[in-house]
């Protein structure tokens, strides 16, 4: 498994960062790396790099942080070990996590495509697995019907609304920045996950815009949060927005003749 950060205190506890880069920025900059706009951080606090197998970590803030026993003051920099927690500024820690190869890993994503509902929860026995497998199943169902009613509707309403807009001519940088605006406001209940779905959102355009095969899985990925997060899979209106951007940009993609997705 590929290295990654996990978050034990912050604004989602236990929220997984795989590892992608051999210099990951990190900081509240939307173009870091490994973003953490709502943590109070400069915009570029620190950067990660991967050297000789392991992990050092440099200090941009202004303030000293502790790594390994040593205070790290600004333009500092300092191995850091597999398994150690850094609290990288108030109330916010992450964990190096590191199991088996510690390079960084090209294919991971954030928040794992490959993604089993039925193993969300820590401790299911294998008794509880095949109960599991049944309920996703249907869940997995129930998520076709509502997007087979859902595209239903949008194809009635562009045919009978004059001013409908087609989601694929609009500037995907401008919906981009709206929807993470939103995200950043909290306009999407907060109970639903906005953290995790701004993550992947952020995480998606990215891999998008280095022109990364995993693109468009990463964008499903956001669509699978949306209808897990749902309330008997029916979306807000600013869930509806952030459904048609994903479309729209899996769409692209798909049309793009170099891509091999």
């Amino acid at each position: 498994m590929p290295a990654k950060l996990i978050m034990t205190e912050g604004p989602e506890p236990g929220a997984e960062f795989p590892i992608q880069d051999e210099v990951l920025r990190i900081g509240s900059d939307r173009n870091c790396g490994y973003c953490l706009s709502d943590s109070g951080l400069a915009p570029h606090a620190f950067t990660l790099e991967y050297r000789n197998g392991e992990y050092h970590l440099h200090n941009r803030t202004g303030d000293s942080i502790e790594v390994h026993g040593r205070r790290l003051e600004h333009r500092d920099s300092a191995r850091w070990p597999f398994g150690e927690e850094i609290e990288l500024g108030p109330g916010l820690s992450v964990r190096l996590d590191v199991h088996g190869d510690p390079a960084p890993s090209k294919s991971a994503v954030a928040y794992t495509i490959e993604y089993d509902a039925e193993e969300e929860a820590e401790g299911v026995d294998a008794a509880g697995r095949e109960a599991a497998a049944k309920s996703a199943s249907s869940k997995t169902m129930l998520q076709i019907i509502v997007i087979l009613v859902c595209a239903a509707l949008g194809i009635f309403a562009l045919m009978f609304d004059p001013g409908a807009v087609s989601i694929s001519k609009k500037d995907p940088k401008v919906e981009f920045e709206k929807i993470i605006g939103k995200l950043d406001n909290n306009a999407v209940d907060k109970a639903r996950g906005p953290y995790s779905i701004k993550n992947s959102l952020q995480q998606a355009r990215y891999l998008e815009a280095r022109g990364a095969v995993e693109a468009k899985k990463a964008y499903a990925v956001v669509r699978d949060m949306l209808l897990k997060h749902s309330k008997d899979g029916t979306l807000t209106e600013d869930e509806r927005e952030i459904w048609d951007f994903v479309t729209g940009r899996i769409e692209s993609i798909k049309r793009q003749p170099s891509s091999p997705l």
